[in-house]
């Protein structure tokens, strides 16, 4: 629901511009070690290092790699403000929507303090909290892909046996602590009803 109210195309090029910036930022840190090993070998073997020709080549090469992975990272930010701002508009209209067709008993039986709830706290925890969980999240998986790739070429593919095992261990933790944390996400936000309903009367 949340990627589809900012936008399939614009979450999918969010994606794609944080692996785009994490390729570019391991590529760049091969590229640095190639640089040095190719320069110790030739200065063991003749005594001086690359020339400054040879130096300034790779210079440049890497630092067009790091130009490469700031604009996708610029390009990634302004995607991710726009998913942001259209993903807000789109829920506060969907759940005003929703309130306003209600039948005249819904607002009888239901507190005023839990539809003030909805419209302020949990549109302040999908706009901010959620938004924000949901970038560190896409940077978490980007990094942990592109250390995962950079392993396994420098191991060459035998760091991928371990990957199985970690994977399903990490995820058995995941089920539990996600499991409690719904539990008392939903407790703080029933608690939180009463004081809104005491507010307004």
């Amino acid at each position: 629901t949340w990627m589809r109210a900012g936008g399939l195309l614009l979450f999918i090029g969010i994606l794609v511009f944080a692996l785009l910036m994490q390729a570019f930022q391991v590529l760049s840190l091969f590229w640095l070690s190639r640089w040095g090993t190719i320069s110790l070998r030739k200065s063991e073997d003749s005594g001086s290092g690359l020339s400054s020709q040879k130096n300034l080549e790779y210079l440049n090469i890497y630092a067009v790699l790091g130009a490469l992975a700031l604009s996708c990272y610029a390009v990634r930010a302004l995607l991710q403000a726009n998913h942001r701002m259209r993903l807000s508009i789109v829920l506060h209209e969907e759940l005003l929507s929703s309130v306003l067709s209600c039948p005249v008993g819904f607002f009888d039986i239901t507190p005023i303090g839990r539809i003030l709830s909805r419209f302020s706290q949990d549109m302040t925890v999908i706009d901010q909290e959620l938004s924000m969980t949901a970038i560190q999240l896409i940077n978490a998986l980007t990094q942990c892909f592109a250390a995962v790739c950079a392993v396994a070429v420098v191991t060459k593919g035998t760091f991928l046996l371990l990957v199985i095992p970690i994977t399903y261990f990490y995820n058995w933790i995941q089920k539990v602590y996600r499991a409690t944390n719904t539990a008392v996400a939903r407790c703080e936000s029933v608690s939180r009803s009463p004081i809104y309903t005491d507010f307004n009367q």
